[in-house]
């Protein structure tokens, strides 16, 4: 089925459909079957339906909703919302500053260029940033999330987590679980929330964060001389002690920071900041 000039409304059957809303703003609806759905030019609507479908947007700012399977769904140059209902969909945003939603299902969404929203939900997913600013969240299980270039702020929320913020200056905070928290370059800071987490710094002037809430976590690469710092509230003491050539701070509000390969005697007030 192929669309025309105008506003089409495209709705496929039981088989596997290929469908093209052409110009203009359709609506195309899959149905079931494993379809091949293109809106092309114009601010498109389209349904994958049942089946394993290919959905693509095209020019305009489309939006995109997979099945009941795992489907893949990609966006185009403009400002598109990518929703991937159940299975384990893939959700590629292309160009713009996209919405980009997982649902049920192990998925793999993708900002690419523009500054992007970007969303797990259930399962053990993987988020992947672009060249710009990204906003990421985990959903409630193990999910891999890569901030990539730009300044990012990433959220694990629930699950044991892998946060990677890649090239710009990120937030990164690990939620619930015990997380792994990568800083690689720039100037970061990270939050490795409840959970025992380990935080990785990196080149640049990173800030290691911790409150109450925090459980035992361990600082990696840390490294005052490039300028990184370890943020606790106003009023927070601690009582440090070395153990295996690590350094272990307890704090006052029951939380414990474990700085890997650091010695007693080269502890600073000066790698303190309270806010």
């Amino acid at each position: 089925m192929i669309g025309g000039g105008g506003d089409d409304s495209l709705t496929g059957g039981d088989g596997n459909d290929v469908s093209s809303g052409g110009a203009d703003d359709d609506l195309i609806y899959g149905n079931n079957g494993l379809d091949s759905l293109s809106g092309g030019a114009g601010t498109d609507v389209i349904y994958g339906g049942a089946g394993i479908d290919v959905v693509v947007g095209g020019a305009g700012a489309d939006t995109a909703f997979g099945g009941l399977d795992g489907d893949s769904l990609s966006g185009g140059a403009a400002n598109d919302v990518l929703y991937g209902n159940k299975g384990g969909d893939k959700l590629v945003g292309g160009a713009g500053g996209d919405g980009l939603y997982g649902a049920a299902g192990a998925d793999s969404l993708s900002g690419g260029a523009g500054n992007d929203l970007i969303y797990g939900n259930t399962d053990s997913d993987t988020l992947l940033g672009g060249d710009h600013s990204d906003t990421m969240f985990g959903g409630r299980a193990n999910d891999l999330l890569g901030g990539n270039a730009g300044a990012d702020v990433v959220y694990g929320n629930k699950g044991v987590d892998t946060l990677s913020g890649g090239a710009g200056n990120d937030i990164l905070y690990g939620g619930q679980g015990n997380d792994l928290i990568i800083a690689t370059s720039g100037a970061n800071q990270l939050h490795g929330n409840r959970g025992d987490d380990t935080l990785s710094g990196g080149t640049g002037a990173d800030v290691f964060v911790f409150g109450g809430n925090s459980g035992n976590d361990t600082i990696v690469g840390f490294n005052s001389t490039q300028g990184d710092t370890i943020r606790l509230a106003t009023g927070t003491t601690y009582t440090a002690t070395t153990s295996g050539g690590n350094l272990t701070l307890t704090l006052n509000n029951g939380a414990v920071v474990t700085l890997d390969s650091i010695t007693l005697s080269s502890l600073s007030d000066s790698w303190f900041a309270y806010i």
